[in-house]
């Protein structure tokens, strides 16, 4: 489980910002679609590579330019039968914030 990253939003009210509900919800064989949730609006990207590579040759997806609590996010050219792990990344009172790790096998 990630550690929670302390945040203080405008009206300087503490929060802690993790990636919660993480999952593939729409799994093809050349894509796929994650999700995950916030519980502060939060702009994020998503970060995929084959599994066990440990993201030393990963690719990015950005989700939107604006802040949001639910991250849905389409990974298009995937390999055929391929399993891969990602991670959610998001930016917040300038600190960058990593989800845990998960993963899905293409069809």
């Amino acid at each position: 489980m990630m550690t929670p990253v302390t945040v203080y939003s405008d009206s300087h009210v503490q929060t802690e910002m993790t990636f919660e509900q993480i999952m593939a919800i729409d799994v093809h064989e050349n894509s796929v679609v994650v999700y995950a949730q916030t519980e502060i609006p939060v702009v994020c990207e998503v970060e995929y590579a084959l599994n066990g590579d440990g993201f030393s040759n990963s690719m990015i997806v950005s989700h939107d330019s604006v802040p949001h609590t639910g991250h849905i996010v389409k990974i298009p050219e995937l390999l055929l039968n391929t399993e891969y792990e990602y991670r959610y990344i998001g930016e917040i009172s300038e600190e960058k914030i990593t989800s845990e790790i998960s993963s899905f096998t293409t069809i």
